[in-house]
């Protein structure tokens, strides 16, 4: 992206950022320094001056010395670390080094948080992410206690930019992201959450922990939801709301109900993604699916196809709306989703609820 934009302007916008819970980057002042220096140089020399900075580590002064930059033109000005520049470099922590300039660019295209955010926004789309919402990255940044635990996990596996996907994707939660990575979950320090789902294991076989603990992970460790999944009866004590919820269970473990790889028409209720792709990977069925639910369903259809390069033609069934209220809206919802993703598709001239497509590169 080449860099133009206008001259740099803080606009006073509501900072998206939780002010006792961000990181504060170490590279806050250095990017402050640098906002200086490109709004009093000419932007036919941003490019140098923006690969310079970041292949020397944020370092101002060596960056100043390559580019023949006098140092003395900045020294004496203020850094303004509320300026949206600043804020918006906080960000980059969780964008991976080789990347963190094209996101750089982004901004510098327009000077303004959310114009920059909602660009970014239609990248993650464009390469197979979901959409974020406004209380997720780029629009709010992880604490300081998880963005350490994320540094200590790359310590472990590597710089790969599938991480860094994965962190944003997953709401910062560094269980879920070893659990899909396959590294084992280390016990968390979150007492009161422990303790629930201990008295939760009262009710299982000792066999069954192990899938119950999967299950309490990977729905954020929601004893809720886990319970609910897991058939169990949850009651808390009378007069003590704001106290220790102890659990009343029955006794015996009622295991929740088979995946559906297709959809039950009968009871109109829509098979899951993940176990689609697993049992029959070239087509998805999003009977029943909301255009929210479709939109993610998608996403992760195509995300798994574009891992494994896939040429092949793909399907996806969207039915042809004769029992819905509204026609073919989900029809509608996914050609405009493939349309916005550039991705060539067309609707099945032997069967209208179903929609080809194929991820093969368009010819220029």
């Amino acid at each position: 992206m080449s860099p133009r934009g206008k001259k740099g302007k803080n606009k006073e916008v509501m900072s998206p950022f939780v002010s006792a819970e961000v990181i504060i980057s170490d590279n806050s002042k250095a990017y402050g320094s640098l906002e200086i220096i490109l709004q009093q140089c000419d932007k036919s020399l941003w490019t140098r001056i923006c690969n310079v900075f970041m292949d020397t580590g944020y370092n101002i002064k060596d960056m100043c010395k390559i580019c023949e930059i006098p140092l003395q033109t900045i020294q004496g000005i203020p850094i303004n670390d509320q300026s949206d520049f600043v804020k918006f470099s906080k960000i980059l922590n969780c964008v991976p080094k080789g990347e963190q300039i094209d996101y750089l660019w982004i901004f510098l295209d327009c000077w303004d948080l959310s114009t920059a955010f909602n660009r970014i926004s239609n990248l993650m789309v464009l390469h197979g992410e979901v959409a974020p919402r406004k209380d997720q990255w780029p629009y709010k940044i992880p604490t300081a206690e998880r963005h350490e635990k994320f540094v200590q996990l790359l310590e472990k596996v590597g710089n790969d930019p599938q991480v860094y996907a994965l962190f944003r994707m997953h709401d910062y939660d560094i269980d879920m992201v070893n659990q899909l990575l396959g590294i084992p979950i280390e016990k968390s320090n979150d007492t009161v959450v422990d303790e629930e789902f201990e008295e939760l294991c009262k009710a299982l076989k000792p066999e069954e922990r192990g899938g119950a603990l999967e299950i309490y992970c990977s729905n954020g460790r929601n004893i809720e939801l886990t319970c609910q999944l897991l058939g169990i009866k949850r009651c808390s004590r009378k007069g003590h709301r704001n106290q220790n919820i102890n659990l009343n269970v029955n006794r015996q473990f009622i295991r929740p109900k088979e995946h559906l790889i297709w959809p039950n028409h009968e009871l109109q209720e829509p098979a899951e993604i993940l176990f689609q792709i697993q049992d029959h990977p070239m087509v998805v069925d999003i009977h029943y699916y909301t255009c929210a639910e479709a939109t993610e369903a998608i996403t992760k259809f195509l995300t798994f196809h574009r891992s494994k390069k896939t040429l092949s033609e793909l399907r996806i069934i969207t039915g042809k709306g004769n029992n819905s209220q509204s026609k073919s809206i989900l029809k509608d919802h996914v050609k405009q989703l493939l349309k916005n993703m550039n991705i060539k598709n067309m609707v099945d001239p032997t069967n209208s609820g179903q929609i080809l497509l194929s991820l093969k590169p368009q010819k220029k």
